[in-house]
């Protein structure tokens, strides 16, 4: 997953869901685009897509967004909004390079365990092909099963999906998405 932003989509987080925030932020873009009098200035629809970018966690453009609300409309409060998102990045970059500050030793036992038989591993009968973490690219990954173990959980302030550190059976770490609420 880039530093951009984006996470490996969870249960909640389907294509459903997610084909609406993605045209609600083709709506906000045209909307956005559209001719307005000068005295007109979106604050309200920068705001939004914001939150709309918050929930598919594309991190940057939301802070873009955020940063461009603020510009337009201060009385938005904007700014609180961008520095939850930047403190909460920071979290997880702080969670997911200290692999959730677990000691040498625990990594070193749910690495193994995850180089053991997997229940899902015993041929590919759920047609999904196995996958480390850096196999996968940021959004949802079709065709694809990652053994990973949590070591960390993020709870975002906001009403968004939860983020977890997690390790693979290969030792690499990352972010991922459990879903949306």
């Amino acid at each position: 997953p880039g530093a951009g932003g984006g996470a490996f989509a969870g249960p909640d987080a389907g294509p459903g869901r997610v084909d609406a925030l993605r045209s609600a932020l083709k709506a906000y873009s045209r909307a956005a685009a559209a001719p307005r009098r000068p005295q007109q200035s979106c604050a309200d629809l920068h705001y939004n897509q914001a939150v709309v970018q918050l929930y598919l966690l594309e991190y940057r453009s939301c802070h873009a967004s955020f940063a461009e609300a603020q510009r337009l409309g201060p009385e938005l409060n904007a700014a609180a909004q961008r520095t939850a998102l930047v403190a909460f990045a920071r979290r997880c970059a702080r969670a997911v390079a200290a692999r959730g500050g677990l000691p040498r030793k625990r990594l070193q036992s749910l690495e193994k365990g995850l180089r053991g038989p997997q229940p899902l591993a015993a041929g590919a009968a759920d047609g999904l092909r196995a996958a480390s973490l850096a196999d996968l690219r940021d959004g949802i990954n079709p065709g694809l099963r990652l053994s990973a173990a949590v070591v960390a959980e993020l709870v975002p302030e906001a009403q968004t999906p939860i983020v977890y550190a997690i390790v693979d059976a290969a030792g690499e770490a990352g972010p991922a998405c459990a879903g949306g609420t």
